[in-house]
């Protein structure tokens, strides 16, 4: 006779209903569910904690006596090998940095089984057997109202679902089946060994008095999180299955039982037996006042992974649990049990001695209730991380817009000198570039300059010999309305009083009425002699000023006026500006940088140029298809003046019309917290706001907050950048929170070493990368040989690029390999 055994399951069949039904040999019958769990993982909002706790108390109370839940959290050891989602060089070479990568991925289960009366002779029950599935039914509609994305598991799925809780391999794709060997402590499964930890000791229930749905933890801000959340950084495990087992019996049969208890108790008093009565009287009040419903619960974590490995794990576990006051079952003999009692649906091995009896709600405190973030469903998807380091798919436009979550796509970017502002902005932008959008860039520090080289953008700056050009009075008669005339009077008005004037009511109606008068020689009565340029427009209104002063015998500053506009006009300082047609290349190109750091302190000039520019913008954005996106860094400041208040609000208004958006990029707090027009106009128009870290100005958050909208819940969140234990074993990266709508979530901008250098604003590395582009003739080889250049060299990434850009100030060691780097400064000095 063999000695071996053969392991088998009690299932006996599974019915392809609506709701696939798996059949048990003692008659018992479940359907499985997927799902996700409803609390986001720092999500830093205590009251989701308690609504997953409401959700599922009302699971039970729907359900009633007769039914038992399994829930199954696994947490599988995976790694990361997605392809990239196009064939562009940063895209591949961001994915192919996180090749490799292993994190935890975290699925869960829900089984519900409806437990049959066992008896002698067992009788089928249609009637029950049609309320079993109206209360599945019922159950599905529940967790789908509150976001728990509800899916029953169809014949297969739960095939191949048992067939991996029997291998307890979640992580690969392809799979297959060892012999066990079941030992009283562990079992082990070919190379392999699974051992259950029981939350509950045979003994003695080692429980705390209280327990919560969650705890506090300072992580840079105090924020909730689960009582099990230590469960997702267990080391080592391939695979570690949280199983949770509910079971509602007869209420009224456990009341009597107690009851009973109580009376034996209180029959012979000594201290024990009095706090055991007051406990029991204690469970009979929570049945009276919160409607809590009596429960038997069991609870096991089962660790897999090499002999050695689950050692370190099950240490981990244990201590762990102590910390929350759980003395785990140091008799987890009986691990055949416990491994078959955590199969969906086959509950039924769960011996009486591993279950014990408490109310409703500490028993689903006891369940794991966190989520990761997952990969958003949308066509219009950029890339940047989750908090552990892992590549994730986010939507800041078309879906949160499709949703209500936001309703235009304009974005306000804050973070303070040195957090990654630039470089977000960067990673951003490429990826939107990647969806068909065209962007216009208005910088005042180079940032962009790498990227724009990398699209074949063009970069326009502004010098004396080569100005930035527009005639804004040369348009089609169909561009011509009440929109177009008020851009024309603010430019006017910024001509003559400076950004930060102000017209007077008279002279506000008074350009108005020379505009309208002006377009209407051009449009109406088709006067060729009219010249359709800020000359013609000059001579012009200097004539209707005085005409109308004449006829309507007001006095009106001409003198003043002409003399302060004439440096625009033909001969003037700037007579080229406002008088040249614009490029017509302009609209075809994609990705366009204007780059003003030459005039930022020219206070005639840089506030004009900004109107100009976003003038440009606009021509495009009305006759461009697609999206098209605006994005300004610094040079915002000259549009928040009271004379520019009007129009920039226009501009945020109108881009969603269009399918656009403005986006601001800012590090000046004082700028935000003391204008009334960054407010009014464009954080009030930016339904989605991007943070870096915001440390800087804890002291001084509450204005920010009021002014951002920002509520402690989400506060939380933020001060929560930059402060995980989240480096190991990844590059350097800084984190950003992006708030879309009412909520946001922190990311995580992590990028190649390609996407580093393209991105980088550091002076010497961008001078680098410059060389090297210039020496092979493209961004992509240039960048390719500078890091196997740099690799070969053995050298820091600082060090070699002080060698190849060397400071004068600093003197490195010899200690390098000179063949290679005399290689590079030979191609770079060429």
């Amino acid at each position: 006779m063999s000695r071996f055994k053969k392991f088998e399951l009690d299932y006996i069949g599974i019915e392809p209903l609506e709701h696939a039904v798996v059949y048990h040999k003692m008659g018992d019958y479940s359907v499985i569910l997927s799902i996700r769990n409803g609390v986001e993982k720092l999500c830093a909002d205590s009251s989701e904690y308690y609504r997953f706790q409401q959700v599922f108390a009302n699971i039970i109370k729907t359900l009633g006596a007769g039914y038992s839940i399994q829930k199954h959290d696994v947490f599988a050891q995976k790694v990361f090998n997605k392809e990239a989602p196009t064939d562009d060089f940063l895209d591949r070479e961001y994915f192919n940095h996180f090749k490799g990568r292993v994190y935890n991925d975290v699925t869960t289960y829900l089984t519900i089984t409806k437990n049959v009366t066992r008896s002698t002779f067992f009788q089928y029950d249609a009637k029950e057997f049609a309320t079993f599935l109206k209360n599945i039914s019922k159950v599905i509609d529940i967790l789908d109202k509150n976001e728990f994305y509800p899916e029953s598991l169809t014949e297969p799925q739960i095939k191949e679902l048992i067939s991996r809780f029997t291998c307890m391999n979640f992580s690969e794709s392809n799979f297959s089946l060892s012999n066990f060997d079941i030992g009283e402590e562990r079992i082990r499964m070919g190379e392999n060994v699974m051992e259950s930890v029981s939350l509950i000791n045979i003994d003695e229930v080692d429980l705390p008095n209280a327990v919560k749905p969650y705890k506090m933890e300072n992580v840079g801000y105090d924020i909730p999180k689960d009582i099990m959340s230590f469960l997702h950084t267990v080391p080592e495990t391939k695979t570690l299955v949280y199983h949770q087992f509910i079971q509602i019996p007869n209420q009224k049969k456990e009341q009597l039982k107690l009851e009973a208890k109580k009376k034996k108790h209180s029959s012979m008093p000594d201290p024990a037996n009095d706090v055991a009565v007051k406990d029991i009287e204690l469970v009979f009040n929570l049945i009276a006042k919160e409607n809590e419903l009596l429960v038997y619960a069991h609870y096991n974590i089962m660790l897999f992974g090499e002999p050695s490995s689950v050692f370190k794990a099950k240490n981990y576990v244990e201590n762990e649990l102590f910390g929350i006051g759980i003395i785990p079952s140091k008799n987890s003999y009986n691990q055949k049990e416990l491994f078959m009692g955590a199969f969906p649906g086959h509950s039924n091995t769960i011996k009486g001695y591993d279950k014990f009896l408490t109310t409703s709600d500490p028993s689903i405190a006891l369940c794991y209730k966190e989520s990761i973030q997952k990969d958003e469903e949308s066509h219009s998807l950029i890339h940047l991380t989750d908090r552990s380091g892992i590549p994730i798919a986010i939507d800041l436009s078309e879906m949160p817009r499709a949703t209500g979550r936001i309703s235009n796509m304009n974005k306000f970017v804050l973070g303070p000198s040195g957090t990654g502002k630039s470089f977000t902005t960067n990673t951003i932008c490429r990826q939107v570039m990647g969806q068909g959008a065209e962007i216009i860039m208005v910088d005042t520090g180079h940032s962009y300059r790498p990227l724009c080289n990398y699209l074949n953008g063009k970069y326009i700056t502004y010098t004396e010999e080569k100005p930035i050009t527009i005639n804004p009075f040369k348009f089609n008669k169909t561009e011509y309305n009440t929109e177009k005339k008020e851009y024309i009077k603010t430019l006017i008005g910024v001509l003559w009083k400076g950004a930060e004037g102000k017209l007077t009511q008279l002279e506000d109606s008074l350009l108005l009425e020379i505009i309208t008068c002006y377009f209407n020689e051009i449009f109406v009565e088709g006067n060729a002699s009219v010249d359709a340029s800020f000359n013609g427009f000059y001579i012009y209104s200097i004539e209707k000023m005085k005409e109308i002063s004449k006829k309507d015998k007001i006095e009106v500053p001409v003198k003043d006026y002409a003399y302060v506009l004439k440096k625009w006009y033909k001969g003037g300082e700037y007579e080229t500006i406002l008088n040249s047609d614009m490029d017509k290349s302009l609209f075809e190109e994609k990705f366009i940088v204007f780059e003003i750091d030459n005039i930022k302190d020219n206070k005639a000039l840089f506030p004009v140029i900004t109107l100009v520019i976003m003038d440009v913008f606009l021509q495009k954005m009305r006759h461009r298809t697609g999206r098209k996106e605006l994005w300004i860094e610094e040079a915002w400041k000259a549009l928040t003046s009271k004379m520019m208040a009007e129009y920039i609000l226009y501009v945020y208004k109108t881009v969603r019309k269009f399918n656009g958006s403005a986006n601001l990029v800012t590090q000046s707090l004082d700028d935000i917290l003391d204008n009334p027009i960054v407010k009014e106009a464009i954080i009030d128009n930016s339904d989605t706001i991007v943070l870096l870290d915001q440390s800087k100005f804890k002291d001084n958050y509450d204005r920010i907050a009021n002014l951002l909208g920002i509520n402690e819940i989400e506060r939380r969140k933020i001060f929560t950048i930059n402060q995980l234990d989240n480096r190991t074993g990844r590059s350097p990266f800084k984190e950003c929170y992006i708030k879309r709508g009412n909520r946001g979530e922190v990311y995580g901008i992590e990028e190649s070493i390609y996407g580093y250098l393209t991105y980088t604003t550091e002076s010497k590395e961008k001078k680098l990368v410059a060389k090297y582009v210039h020496a092979t003739g493209s961004h992509e080889a240039g960048l390719k040989r500078l890091v196997a250049d740099w690799k070969s060299s053995g050298l820091s990434k600082e060090r070699f690029v002080q060698k190849m850009i060397p400071n004068d100030s600093k003197v490195l060691e010899s200690t390098e390999d000179p063949k290679v780097l005399e290689s590079a400064e030979e191609m770079i000095n060429t």
